[in-house]
């Protein structure tokens, strides 16, 4: 099993192999897919496109036969005449009615979308409606007046609205019909003096595209006007919606299809849904075949070598196995070199780092049970908190006997103190529980210095009392303002410790106007290897390891983006700026 481990030589070197072998063949197979896939959907696009282009041709022409209608009866002079003398409340004057009545039904006659028409109507301003068509009965003219496209058309400016595709206001059988407005101008006054409404059937438009026989969907047209408006779409399917550019591709029901979309001179847009079934059958098979070279060419690669591998690798695997049995801790393996190839001295190297283990393990063993030694010395020289917090509780009963009320309360705040250390309440506590502990912990620095030092906390959001922090990382600071700051100056002086908040973040400042530190000392408090200065260990304090450990301390618990920095000015101040993320 070890032999053909995925990271073993002989599938490394049958890898190299495969890839050589296989890259080349990919590469070009794929080159020739990819070619021959851009050429299937160029080629389908093209054929598309050229059908499209004389649908736009048929549709312009029917476009432009529809508004020649419009433009025949705006010039009919028995029109303009029943719109200027018609008069609201009379009827119109028979013979002229009859005369643009006439004039209709010849100038129709001329005209090749006339079997697409189904209503035709002229309303005046001063009351006139003219209606003709072989289905202008069966429309209902009121609703018409009522429809939305029909009071938008009012309100438009272009010569002929085509408001676009329209519920059927008639009782025949067609679903929705094509309305097609204009307004006509009274050529003296130029005021509007009626309106010409035009109901054409679908299939005006709908004939002039022939959808191809397919297995793999349906072919579907959608034309849209200049601003948007749906004028046609093949009965059955939604509309398509507009984009930019000649095609793209999408996705209908989990199938491909293809878009292309022209815009005829009037900014009409028709957009053709063409399913790309046939073109993915085509891919598919070029797929397959691609495949069949690739991998061909692969098992040729992987046979081939197979075999060199084999006569390579068959030294390594009894040299493995040697290697095996050290591993399991067995180090009196004897390792036979037979060669003075590569091989030969790596196996050399394994008997030399037999022996360097062995005597590894006998120094480690030895180091073991020093270490063990020494831990139990350590053990023994340690005090139990609990024993001193109890001891502390008895010298406290007896101050509190013998009336010696000043050692009864340092007692009682040294010893709550250290019960804070000993609790099992995790690392971690509030900054109000840690102020709680300053407290006790100023308290006996105010006895220890009559009062000359004094303490103060400021916390600029009481929210910050509600923060976590870990425990006993300000009192060695303090120590170190005190100690170290203030009582080398022979006076007295602050210590100050604020709380504040920058962001997500919580900044804790102990800041004291003592001595300072020398910019020198300053720049070794912090050293990684967390040895203290010379002038402190002498009094006795490690200020400069209880300093390095609490930043140590902090990074481990929080991050290296966590810790302490120092600013100092000697004679003035030292300020030290603790570090830590916001946590409620």
């Amino acid at each position: 099993m070890t032999r053909w481990g995925r990271n073993s030589i002989r599938n490394t070197l049958l890898a190299y192999f495969v890839f050589f072998a296989l890259a080349p063949v990919a590469l070009v197979v794929g080159y020739n897919y990819a070619r021959t896939n851009t050429a299937l959907s160029d080629n389908h696009a093209s054929s598309r496109n050229a059908v499209l282009s004389g649908v736009v041709d048929s549709v312009q022409a029917r476009v432009a036969d529809c508004q020649r209608i419009a433009d025949l009866i705006y010039a009919n002079p028995a029109v303009m005449e029943l719109l200027a003398r018609a008069v609201d409340g009379q009827n119109p004057n028979y013979w002229l009615v009859k005369q643009a009545m006439d004039t209709f039904g010849q100038l129709i006659l001329y005209i090749s979308s006339e079997k697409y028409l189904l209503a035709l109507m002229i309303v005046g301003e001063n009351g006139l409606d003219l209606r003709f068509g072989r289905e202008t009965a069966f429309v209902d003219f009121d609703n018409v007046f009522e429809s939305a496209w029909y009071k938008a058309s009012l309100q438009s400016d272009p010569p002929i609205t085509w408001p676009g595709l329209a519920e059927n206001i008639s009782t025949t059988e067609n679903e929705r019909v094509i309305p097609m407005v204009r307004p006509i101008y009274d050529v003296n006054t130029g005021g509007r003096t009626g309106t010409l409404i035009v109901l054409l059937k679908p299939q005006l438009f709908g004939n002039a595209y022939t959808a191809p026989e397919t297995r793999a969907g349906a072919y579907r047209l959608t034309i849209l006007g200049p601003l948007g408006q749906v004028i046609y779409t093949t009965t059955g399917y939604p509309p398509a919606e507009d984009f930019a550019g000649n095609s793209r591709m999408v996705t209908i029901d989990g199938l491909p299809y293809q878009q292309s979309r022209l815009v005829n001179s009037s900014g009409w847009r028709l957009i053709e849904t063409a399913p790309m079934g046939f073109v993915e059958e085509q891919r598919a098979a070029l797929r397959t075949s691609s495949l069949a070279v690739i991998l061909s060419v692969a098992l040729s690669g992987l046979l081939l070598a197979f075999y060199l591998s084999r006569r390579i690798t068959r030294p390594l695997d009894r040299l493995l196995s040697t290697i095996e049995q050290i591993s399991r801790g067995r180090f009196d393996s004897e390792i036979v070199v037979s060669s003075e190839d590569e091989i030969g001295r790596l196996g050399s190297g394994i008997q030399k780092m037999q022996s360097d283990i062995k005597n590894l393990l006998s120094q480690a063993i030895l180091r073991e049970q020093y270490l063990k030694r020494a831990e139990i010395v350590a053990l023994q020289a340690q005090i139990n908190p609990h024993f001193i917090y109890n001891t502390l509780n008895t010298v406290r009963i007896m101050a509190d006997m013998q009336n010696a009320s000043g050692i009864s309360h340092v007692v009682r705040a040294l010893g709550r103190i250290i019960r804070v250390t000993v609790s099992s309440g995790g690392d971690k506590v509030t900054v109000g529980e840690e102020l709680r502990t300053l407290e006790d912990y100023f308290y006996i620095l105010r006895v220890r210095y009559k009062g000359t030092i004094a303490f103060g906390v400021d916390v600029t959001d009481d929210n910050l009392l509600k923060c976590r922090m870990l425990k006993f990382i300000l009192q060695p600071l303090i120590e170190n303002a005190v100690f170290h700051g203030i009582e080398p100056g022979g006076g007295g002086g602050t210590v100050a410790v604020r709380f504040t908040a920058e962001g997500d973040r919580l900044l804790i400042q102990v800041r004291d106007d003592g001595v300072g530190i020398a910019r020198e000392k300053l720049t070794r408090l912090l050293d990684a290897d967390g040895q203290p200065e010379p002038e402190l260990a002498d009094e006795g304090i490690s200020a400069g390891l209880g300093v390095n450990n609490i930043n140590r301390r902090i990074k481990m618990v929080y991050g290296e983006e966590y810790g302490l920095a120092y600013d100092s000015q000697p004679g003035e101040y030292t300020c030290v700026t603790v570090l830590l993320p916001r946590e409620e």
